[in-house]
C-alpha cells in the first residue's frame, strides 16, 4: 500500500456521520474522558484561583487597615533623616483621619474563655462617645465618626499653654466629657 491509497482509505473510514453524531459522556466505557482536553476545567480552575486571590487580597487589606488604625495619627517615623526629603506638609487637615483612630472600649475581637474569672466588667454611663486628643498645647474633641466638636485649651498633658510640639500628647476615649474610659500617653 502506498501513501496515497492509505490516505484515501482513512478519509473514507474516518468520515464523521453528521446524523448519528453524539457527544460521548463519561461512563464506565469511557472513564477518563474528562482528563482529555479539559478546557472547561482549566477555566473553572482559573475562576477559583481568581476568587481565592480576591478573598486573600481583601483579607490582607482589612488586616492592614486594622493594623494602621491601632497606632496614633501623629506618630512620626524616627528613621527618616530630617534633610533627606523636601516634602511640603499639607495645611489641609481632614476630619476623617480621626474616625479611623477611635476604637470603642467595649469591643472584643474574641470573647476570652476566662472572662468571668479574670476580667472586671463595669457598666458604662450613657452619653455621647467622643475622642479627646491633647497635643501641641491644644485639646480637641471629636465625635465617633471623626467630626470636630470642640477645640480649646485644657489642663490635660499636652493640651495646656506653654507646651511645645515635642512634649506630651494625650489621647482619651470617653463618654461625653465626664467619664474617661481609657487613655494613652505618647
Amino acid at each position: 500500500m502506498d501513501l496515497d491509497s492509505l490516505c484515501q482509505h482513512w478519509d473514507s473510514t474516518l468520515d464523521i456521520d453528521e446524523e448519528n453524531f453524539e457527544t460521548v459522556a463519561e461512563s464506565e466505557k469511557h472513564p477518563r474522558l474528562s482528563l482529555y482536553k479539559n478546557k472547561g476545567r482549566a477555566a473553572d480552575q482559573e475562576k477559583r484561583w481568581r476568587q481565592k486571590l480576591s478573598i486573600l487580597k481583601s483579607k490582607n487589606e482589612r488586616l492592614d487597615h486594622f493594623d494602621h488604625n491601632r497606632f496614633p495619627p501623629n506618630k512620626q517615623e524616627n528613621s527618616k533623616h530630617p534633610w533627606a526629603s523636601t516634602e511640603l506638609k499639607s495645611t489641609i487637615k481632614s476630619w476623617r483621619r480621626h474616625s479611623k483612630v477611635l476604637m470603642l472600649a467595649e469591643w472584643f475581637l474574641f470573647m476570652p474563655p476566662d472572662f468571668e474569672k479574670e476580667y472586671l466588667m463595669k457598666i458604662c454611663p450613657k452619653g455621647r462617645h467622643v475622642f479627646i486628643k491633647a497635643s501641641k498645647g491644644k485639646t480637641t474633641i471629636y465625635t465617633r465618626n471623626g467630626r470636630l466638636l470642640i477645640s480649646s485649651v485644657s489642663r490635660l498633658p499636652g493640651g495646656g499653654l506653654g507646651q511645645s510640639d515635642n512634649q506630651n500628647n494625650f489621647i482619651h476615649n470617653t463618654i461625653g466629657l465626664h467619664s474617661i474610659l481609657s487613655g494613652t500617653k505618647h
